[in-house]
């Protein structure tokens, strides 16, 4: 009697996960500050083979009653600038009122260079517009039609925010951007910018920045060499924090150990009324006061600091 050959399961085809949206290798930061706002970028651009080279990713227009800047961030730079030609023929061509015509125009612009793509290239922009009359604001952009205000006053993009966005909340997130000098602005650009280009090999090259000033109502250019200068400088707020973490949690690591020996009974002890024998308030340990030094140093180097 023959037997039937085992019932073999079925083959199914696997499913693939959907490829993951990869940041752009570069670094684009937008901040407003008192009379304006100042968008920056590196010059650094990798492609997706592998290469990498050097061009400006910033670009600032005049219209009628409208000045922006615009910052890219994208792995093709052709397919970049066509889009920032788009936005930008938009908002410099058409009768803005007011800020609800800004994001419509922009969207409109982005959906259309969208369309003809089967897959198009990862791309972002970081958009500051002055409208005459109503202020500055910050967008963040990502086609086919995302336009996302940033009131806060902070913005980046690329590959590189994931350095610049935590040192931001961390180091210069107590006030408001609005409040802020334009020359510590670019002093905290050009801090994030050298921590970017430190701490990722992906980040390059010279730093173009613009500054928008709402009380003149034009844009200019900011100098290299100050950029340049300001980026070098960078590293000795680094070493003040360095120096305040170190002061702080070795002081802390002494005023825990003294509490804990203060704390411990000694031997043939006995608790009274539910408390540690001889128990006494401690006296606040010198380590605060040494945390605060450091912080107060690191605010006037923010402060007036070249």
């Amino acid at each position: 009697m023959l037997l039937k050959p085992p019932l073999l399961p079925a083959i199914t085809k696997a499913l693939r996960l959907p490829e993951r949206k990869l940041k752009s290798m570069t670094i684009a930061i937008g901040m407003l500050c008192g009379n304006g706002a100042i968008v920056a970028a590196d010059r650094r651009r990798a492609h997706e083979d592998g290469s990498t080279t050097t061009e400006r990713k910033i670009f600032a227009f005049d219209g009628a009653n409208i000045t922006f800047a615009i910052a890219d961030a994208s792995h093709d730079a052709n397919a970049a600038q066509t889009l920032v030609r788009k936005v930008s023929s938009r908002l410099g061509t058409a009768a803005v009122q007011g800020w609800g015509d800004v994001e419509p125009l922009i969207a409109d612009a982005m959906t259309e260079w969208y369309a003809p793509f089967t897959q198009a290239p990862t791309t972002h922009l970081i958009i500051s517009v002055l409208l005459k009359g109503f202020g500055v604001q910050l967008y963040f952009c990502e086609p086919p039609n995302t336009v996302l205000p940033k009131p806060e006053g902070y913005v980046a993009a690329g590959i590189g925010s994931s350095v610049a966005d935590p040192l931001t909340h961390l180091l210069f997130g107590a006030s408001p951007m609005q409040s802020r000098h334009p020359q510590n602005v670019l002093r905290q650009i050009a801090y994030l910018m050298y921590r970017a280009k430190k701490d990722n090999i992906w980040c390059g090259g010279s730093t173009d920045a613009v500054y928008l000033d709402s009380r003149r109502e034009t844009w200019r250019w900011v100098n290299h060499a100050d950029m340049k200068q300001a980026e070098e400088a960078s590293f000795q707020l680094d070493l003040v924090l360095n120096s305040a973490a170190s002061a702080t949690l070795g002081y802390l690591r002494c005023y825990l150990s003294h509490r804990y020996r203060s704390a411990t009974p000694k031997r043939n002890q006995r608790f009274r009324n539910g408390t540690w024998p001889n128990s006494e308030a401690l006296k606040p340990c010198s380590w605060t006061a040494i945390a605060n030094r450091q912080i107060n140093f690191a605010k006037r180097w923010n402060r007036g600091h070249a």
